[in-house]
């Protein structure tokens, strides 16, 4: 039996972790690592179902708020899984140039163990694939938000434009300086324009409404 401790660095939180869980299963330097590379898949794991949990929270919030705090939230979250696709890609090559190891292979000794570390292997690089997948549908999604949003409000200005534009096509030819205009020698002119301004302008809001311009 080897002893644990001549490998592992006291104090460190892993290596805490490593003994409380499978001190008792080390029986070789290869072990030691075999179980080591376990451990930080099992950690992979955990933070990568916290950044599933991140990724569906964003996705909540993208289909009510396009706001700046979500759009950061989303790229903190794109970073976090960046980080993490490239640290199991570098532990999935050294994990593999172990196996591949006739020396390594031997010393360990055992095939299950060999398995167990090759299934969580697989499992993370999977997970942080579809992860990504999932946080790009999001923003994805995201930006699809705000140019509806963006549409929805150009279309609205549009349409105000041409409110306005009847009210001020009315009033610009009223103050046409020529004879022989409606109401120019009338107390009523004034008022009279003011009333054609606004059925006018009524008008074309109600026609603009019916054709779905509002």
């Amino acid at each position: 039996m080897i002893h644990s401790s001549f490998f592992l660095k006291e104090g460190s939180t892993f290596d805490q972790n490593l003994l409380h869980q499978y001190k008792d299963k080390f029986d070789s330097i290869a072990s030691i690592l075999v179980y080591a590379g376990i451990l930080m898949y099992s950690n992979l794991h955990d933070e990568l179902q916290q950044q599933k949990a991140a990724i569906d929270d964003l996705n909540n919030k993208a289909k009510n708020s396009t706001s700046g705090d979500v759009l950061r939230k989303v790229a903190d979250t794109e970073r976090n899984l960046v980080i993490l696709e490239h640290t199991i890609e570098t532990l999935d090559e050294t994990v593999s140039e172990l196996l591949a190891t006739e020396t390594f292979t031997n010393k360990l000794d055992n095939s299950a163990l060999e398995y167990d570390l090759k299934w969580y292997n697989r499992q993370v690089i999977k997970l942080v694939h579809v992860y990504r997948d999932l946080l790009d549908s999001v923003s994805s999604l995201f930006s699809d938000l705000v140019s509806d949003n963006l549409n929805k409000l150009m279309k609205f200005l549009n349409s105000l434009s041409l409110v306005l534009a009847s009210a001020s096509l009315i009033s610009e030819f009223w103050g046409i300086n020529a004879g022989g205009l409606p109401g120019e020698n009338s107390d009523y002119g004034t008022l009279g324009v003011l009333i054609l301004v606004v059925i006018s302008t009524a008008s074309m809001a109600i026609f603009l409404k019916k054709k779905d311009y509002f």
